[in-house]
């Protein structure tokens, strides 16, 4: 057995089943009311509620019938998939329901768990065959998307065919040599380091959850219109990265370079 996460349409409740199963790949919920139900996701952690686990510790995360059988490889760094992971997803969804939009090539920057590309691949509309890339610095993390408990879905939308590429590298450099995509998603650290703060400078990083410097090159690139012509960039941020004096900088200039915020 593992435990069974859900999350309902707009990322609020996050609800916990501690005996759940796998059956052919996709989560199995008992029959009964959750043993953890958390009202307040944002929260971040509900182990205040009786649930917490360990980055290795093997779990079902699942958000509007897309899911992953999760345990980060041993030989891995890279985070876990967390409340961040589910409310840019949520971001997805509300640009995929507007409508009007048709994406055709799509890049997870800093993949991770690979989450977030795999729910934007699966439900990107568009014609005919999406290209699906997922690139971290972290080896480990290209290694787990690539086996059966991520379950890369060889089919998305209108049953459209993916193309999945599953890359070890840096995903700012990538983007660098070949930016040609409609669709850029990540979850990059957001916390500003001190003198990213003090000073419009992108400060070496303490560690893997620190400075902007990655969420900085993807608003470059977009205000610099490197990406596909109607790109979107989604991406998470909060109160605290709006402290980064470049992440300011750019969002000002935003509107100047025919980009809308929103």
């Amino acid at each position: 057995s593992l435990p069974i996460v859900l999350f309902n349409d707009d990322g609020r409740e996050q609800l916990v089943w501690h005996d759940g199963r796998l059956v052919d790949g996709q989560g199995e919920c008992p029959h009964t009311e959750p043993d953890v139900w958390n009202r307040d996701a944002v929260s971040m952690s509900p182990a205040y509620l009786g649930f917490a686990i360990e980055p290795y510790e093997s779990r079902y995360l699942q958000y509007k019938g897309v899911g992953i059988a999760f345990a980060r490889p041993c030989h891995g760094s890279f985070m876990q998939p967390s409340i961040d992971t589910i409310l840019v997803c949520v971001g997805l969804d509300r640009i995929f329901a507007a409508g009007n939009l048709l994406f055709s090539r799509i890049i997870d920057a800093g993949t991770g768990s690979g989450f977030i590309g795999k729910f934007a691949a699966v439900k990107a509309p568009g014609d005919g065959r999406l290209s699906a890339t997922l690139v971290d610095v972290d080896p480990a993390a290209a290694d787990y998307c690539r086996t059966p408990a991520f379950g890369a879905r060889p089919h998305g939308s209108g049953g459209r065919e993916v193309a999945w590429r599953y890359l070890a590298g840096d995903a700012a450099q990538l983007l660098e040599d070949d930016a040609n995509f409609d669709l850029v998603v990540s979850n990059p650290p957001y916390i500003p380091t001190k003198g990213e703060v003090e000073d419009d400078d992108l400060a070496q990083p303490s560690g893997f959850w620190e400075g902007c410097g990655l969420l900085v090159r993807l608003m470059e690139l977009m205000l610099g219109g490197k990406f596909l012509p109607d790109a979107h960039l989604v991406v998470m941020v909060t109160s605290l990265t709006l402290k980064s004096q470049r992440v300011a900088s750019l969002l000002d200039q935003a509107p100047a370079a025919g980009v809308r915020v929103r």
